[in-house]
């Protein structure tokens, strides 16, 4: 879970630069420092990331006005678990897609449900 607290100028975090497009197995991790923090966006070099980030709680995504926002992760863990997410969810994709009876998807909704 982000917390705001820990992006500090001068820190090392990890961005996820997607080079313009939107694809994750192409995209490369590069380590940068945190040039500042405002109330709204943090800076690290030119690129600014939104501190309220309501989408997700794993990274921070860049201000664009146009084409692929990069992310910015606090540490390699978070980069980790949200690359372990993409997978999770790809698997779960191309499982659920007219792969599982109606009593298994009916199971699944019912955990999903009953875990929130």
């Amino acid at each position: 879970m982000l917390n705001f607290a820990d992006f500090t100028e001068g820190r090392t975090v990890y961005v996820l630069d997607f080079h313009h497009r939107d694809n994750f197995e192409k995209a490369t991790l590069k380590e940068v420092v945190i040039d500042s923090v405002g109330r709204k966006y943090v800076s690290v070099g030119r690129d600014k990331f939104f501190l309220n980030n309501a989408r997700n709680d794993l990274y921070l995504t860049q201000k664009v006005d146009g084409g692929t926002a990069n992310y910015l992760f606090l540490t390699k863990e978070e980069y980790d678990r949200y690359a372990e997410y993409r997978e999770l969810n790809k698997w779960f994709h191309n499982i659920a897609s007219g792969k599982l009876t109606y009593e298994q998807l009916k199971a699944i909704k019912e955990i999903i449900e009953n875990d929130q």
